[in-house]
């Protein structure tokens, strides 16, 4: 074969190979283009989605919180027609002679400190303090040897200062429980 064959040979083959060359490129950017618009519709789509499930959540959540409030709503007319009835019922009632009845301040205090223990009212016609004996022995502040009063461990500490003492026992509760 001559040597000029030989080149038109190699210039035709490296003619072919470019124009596949320059095919294939071609075939790589549309592939990416038509690649990238497909990826932004599926994010568009995608995002939609997410928007269109957003909003029924949160339509939702706006009937929910509807619901609460025209319950909460009913609830406090509810009450208010209650307290309204109560006024109107006690508008219509007679005073009551124990209605005016106000304890003086002196007779407050005592019958305060008679409940507290502190001042034993019974010869001054007040009430007597009475104990309550099913409580057992909390109650009188004995727990054994050693026992100290006011609900005081044994092992020391700060017992219940007197006036709160009062407070508990004036609750119904032995001089230790809270």
């Amino acid at each position: 074969m001559k040597t000029w064959v030989k080149w038109c040979i190699a210039i035709a083959v490296i003619a072919c190979l470019a124009a596949i060359g320059r095919a294939e490129v071609a075939l790589y950017e549309h592939g990416k283009k038509v690649g990238k618009q497909e990826c932004e519709e599926a994010h568009t789509k995608s995002d939609k989605k997410q928007q269109s499930k957003a909003n029924a959540k949160t339509k939702g959540d706006l009937k929910r919180a509807d619901a609460s409030g025209n319950a909460q709503e009913k609830g406090r007319a509810a009450v208010d027609q209650f307290f309204e009835q109560l006024t109107k019922d006690s508008s219509h009632e007679a005073a009551d002679s124990v209605d005016s009845c106000v304890l003086p301040d002196a007779r407050l205090r005592r019958w305060n400190s008679a409940n507290a223990g502190r001042v034993d009212t019974a010869d001054q016609g007040g009430a007597a303090r009475e104990l309550d004996t099913g409580t057992g022995p909390a109650a009188t502040g004995g727990n054994g040897q050693g026992a100290r009063s006011g609900g005081e461990s044994p092992s020391g500490g700060q017992g219940v200062p007197p006036a709160r003492n009062a407070d508990v026992q004036s609750a119904g509760l032995s001089g230790g429980q809270s």
